[in-house]
């Protein structure tokens, strides 16, 4: 009975990101306009010291006219250096505009009151989000801008992580999965998220929700603001595979911060709509069955584990093969081990685990 449970459900999850990668191959390819509004890049940033001078350098070598690029730095309430070196390069470069929170707000937390704050400042007519510790390519703004038509509110972009062991490759091959799940549901119409380091929104999408004053608090504000973007009924969500737009980011440098990130993540998730637990379920389940399933028939479950990574394997390759990211494959079964664990953890996290921990502060959802 379980063997035969065991085999459906293999075959679903199999059934199941087949479906997807067509909507992977219905991502855009081509851009869809030619005009170039005037943009604000936002970047928020915590304590980041190490990493916002890059960030920022990467952003003033962009292709885009320089009068039509607004950078918005936002040091949010950082207790190292971070603040002094937006300053300078704000001191320095008319375009860029310098925002200080000293506090958080007492109806808004976290990043999404510091994004808040930099968008009153803001001036463009599409919001461009990164973080500190990401790399731009020169031509990012162009490109992400391109594939705006009149009826498009969100654009959504992949980031690679770097990597150079296997604990950091099977973050990066973990990091493409999560993107091309995302890329592959818009491509299906039916879009669960964009993520915030690589994230264009039209204002006018934007002010449709009120903006994040008025959202709900949550750890996960990108999807918030997504789904907040996608119930307003008004705008389409694209998420292109443009290797021109991909950004390079940093992976977790410990298990306890990738502890806390997948912990962040599950916590978020908790808002999920309907569609998203429907087809995490059947996932769920799949991996709780190859994890106990040894104990009465290993072979089962080992057949089971090498048909879903040969399905992942299919289903990523289109992405790896886009970015030139192939050589990720030899980290397929670390990342196996880390999305089963994840899968399973991630339902005691949200029901249980209620206090997320993200730049050293504490939030209770």
């Amino acid at each position: 009975m379980i063997e035969t449970f065991l085999l459906v459900l293999t075959i679903f999850y199999a059934a199941l990101f087949i479906t997807l990668s067509f909507g992977v191959r219905r991502s855009p390819a081509r851009p869809l306009c030619t005009e170039t509004p005037k943009v604000t890049v936002l970047v928020a940033a915590r304590n980041e010291e190490a990493s916002i001078e890059d960030c920022i350098v990467s952003l003033l070598n962009n292709d885009y006219p320089n009068h039509l690029t607004e950078i918005v730095l936002i040091n949010d309430s950082s207790t190292d250096k971070t603040g002094e070196i937006m300053r300078r390069y704000a001191e320095s470069h008319p375009n860029i505009v310098y925002v200080s929170i000293e506090m958080e707000s007492l109806t808004q937390r976290g990043k999404a009151h510091a994004l808040a704050e930099g968008i009153k400042k803001s001036s463009g007519k599409i919001y461009l989000f990164t973080d500190a510790d990401c790399r731009i390519p020169s031509q990012w703004i162009r490109k992400q801008v391109s594939y705006f038509d009149a009826s498009t509110g969100i654009v959504g972009g992949f980031t690679r992580l770097r990597s150079w062991n296997w604990f950091t490759g099977m973050q990066a091959l973990d990091w493409f999965f999560l993107y091309t799940v995302a890329a592959a549901t818009t491509g299906l119409n039916k879009p669960l998220t964009a993520v915030g380091n690589n994230l264009c929104v039209r204002k006018k999408a934007y002010d449709d929700t009120g903006g994040y004053e008025n959202l709900p608090f949550s750890v996960t504000e990108d999807y918030i603001l997504v789904n907040a973007v996608k119930k307003t009924g008004k705008w389409k969500i694209r998420f292109p595979m443009d290797p021109e737009t991909l950004i390079q980011s940093n992976p977790c440098p410990d298990s306890k911060a990738l502890y806390r990130q997948k912990h962040r993540w599950a916590s978020g998730g908790g808002d999920m709509e309907i569609l998203g637990f429907l087809f995490f379920i059947p996932v769920f389940l799949l991996c709780i069955l190859i994890v106990l399933f040894p104990i009465p028939g290993i072979i089962s479950s080992l057949v089971a584990l090498l048909l879903k990574t040969g399905v992942d394997c299919i289903f990523l390759f289109k992405t790896l093969k886009t970015f030139k990211a192939i050589g990720l494959y030899r980290y397929i079964f670390h990342f196996e081990i880390l999305n089963i664990a994840y899968v399973l953890l991630l339902p005691f996290q949200i029901l249980f685990s209620r206090q997320v921990i993200w730049k050293d502060r504490r939030y209770d959802r």
